[in-house]
C-alpha cells in the first residue's frame, strides 16, 4: 500500500511540476532531499507530507491520494451535468438576475427616502429656531404662549 500512495504521490508531482522535484518540494514546504527519500521508499510517508500535498493543491482529491479511489483531481470526479442541472441553473442565474434587480431599486430608493429624511430634519431644525423665536417675541411683549398657556 505505501508504494501505491508513493506512486500517487509521483503521479501529483508530475502533474503540478511536470517531475521537477526540487519545485514540487517548494510548493509543499518540504525538504527536496527528504521529498526524494519518500519517492525512493528510503523513507516512509508523513501524514504532515501528504496534509501539504493536499493543502498546496486544493484540486488534489484526498481520497484518491490516500486509498487510490476516484480521479486524481476532485473536479473529474463530479458528475456529468445534465439538461436538469442547466435549466435549474439558467433558472437561478434569471432569479439572481431579477433579485439584483430589484437590490438595484431598492437601494436608489432608499438613498431617496434618506435625502428627504435628512432635507426634513433640517427643515424640523429651522422650525424648532423659529418657534423658539417667536416664544421670545411673546415673553417679551408680556404674552403667554400657546405651550405656557396649557401648562
Amino acid at each position: 500500500m505505501k508504494s501505491s500512495v508513493i506512486q500517487r504521490i509521483a503521479a501529483v508531482l508530475e502533474n503540478k511540476t511536470n517531475g521537477n522535484e526540487r519545485e514540487f518540494a517548494r510548493l509543499i514546504c518540504v525538504n527536496p532531499k527528504t521529498l526524494n527519500q519518500h519517492l525512493k521508499g528510503e523513507r516512509g510517508i508523513s501524514l504532515d507530507v501528504v496534509l501539504q500535498i493536499l493543502s498546496s493543491f486544493e484540486d488534489i482529491s484526498s481520497e484518491w491520494l490516500l486509498r487510490g479511489t476516484g480521479q486524481m483531481l476532485i473536479s473529474d470526479n463530479l458528475p456529468p451535468i445534465t439538461g436538469t442541472e442547466t435549466d435549474d441553473g439558467l433558472t437561478l442565474h434569471a432569479e439572481l438576475t431579477r433579485t439584483a434587480l430589484k437590490v438595484e431599486e431598492l437601494t436608489a430608493q432608499n438613498a431617496k427616502l434618506t435625502h428627504q429624511l435628512e432635507y426634513m430634519e433640517a427643515l424640523n431644525i429651522k422650525l424648532a429656531g423659529l418657534v423658539h423665536q417667536y416664544e421670545q417675541q411673546l415673553a417679551s411683549a408680556g404674552i403667554a404662549s400657546s405651550a405656557e398657556k396649557t401648562a
